[in-house]
């Protein structure tokens, strides 16, 4: 699932880059934020009500319908873009990638309980990086072509986007067991995140309106926004959604504008 997940992340943003023109290539990124934030707004909520009802085990059966009807749609409606030079599969370059990302995450995840091991591992995945790093730059064609984060624009872009959703990423996971160890039930849990995730919706087509101010105020606004409001948010956990509607407002403008200057 997080494999397939990630081909269809990555075949999104490639494809809205090369299907559309600059000039409404916010408006399409805006879009794709846009129902990324529906499906967080529902997507906790449906699962609650799964988990409260028949069971969790049909989160899993729910998603096929889903996902045959997405397919179907890309099918029809999707155009085809193609690279014009054939990739290679560099099996080396995928383990590193996988045991960089694996490690970081055993790591932060047990830095506290265990901190020999979390610090010993994370050491480990750092390593695997920067030998990642140095094969892709000696590779003809490599897996990432990690010189473009020596451009400024692109980095800048990056490290945007993986704040922004990263701040929401959190809030939705912190909120949903806040909520959840205070008593609620996994649906109660779900409509307490709707506000977040409404926000976000709104922030991608609201993100036109921002470029118009220009991109750079616009973000810099958005991110000034979004870190009053965390810190609202751990001040005062037990009213959360105004603080949620900022980020997910901020987060959804700010991501829309990064992933558009991408190109």
């Amino acid at each position: 699932m997080g494999a397939a997940e990630g081909f269809v992340i990555s075949s999104v943003v490639a494809t809205i880059g090369a299907a559309f023109r600059p000039a409404s290539r916010v408006l399409a990124y805006g879009a794709w934020t846009a129902a990324f934030g529906a499906g967080t707004a529902f997507g906790p909520l449906l699962g609650g009500l799964l988990t409260e009802g028949p069971g969790w085990r049909f989160l899993w059966w729910g998603a096929v319908p889903v996902a045959l009807l997405a397919l179907a749609l890309a099918l029809w409606l999707v155009p085809e873009t193609t690279s014009p030079t054939r990739p290679r599969w560099d099996a080396t370059s995928v383990i590193l990638c996988v045991v960089l990302l694996a490690g970081l995450s055993y790591a932060v995840h047990h830095l506290g309980s265990l901190p020999w091991v979390g610090a010993g591992v994370g050491a480990l995945a750092l390593g695997a990086g920067a030998w990642f790093v140095r094969r892709q730059l000696r590779l003809p064609d490599p897996l990432i072509e990690v010189r473009l984060f020596a451009d400024a624009a692109f980095s800048s872009a990056y490290l945007r986007i993986l704040a922004a959703m990263g701040a929401s990423s959190g809030v939705v996971f912190v909120i949903g067991q806040h909520l959840q160890l205070q008593g609620s039930s996994p649906a109660e849990a779900g409509r307490g995140l709707l506000p977040l995730a409404v926000a976000l919706a709104l922030g991608g087509l609201a993100a036109p309106l921002g470029a118009r101010m220009g991109r750079h105020r616009a973000v810099l606004a958005c991110r000034l926004v979004q870190g009053a409001a965390t810190a609202w948010l751990a001040i005062d956990p037990n009213a959360p959604w105004p603080a949620q509607v900022l980020i997910g407002l901020a987060s959804g403008i700010i991501s829309t504008l990064a992933a558009a200057s991408l190109f």
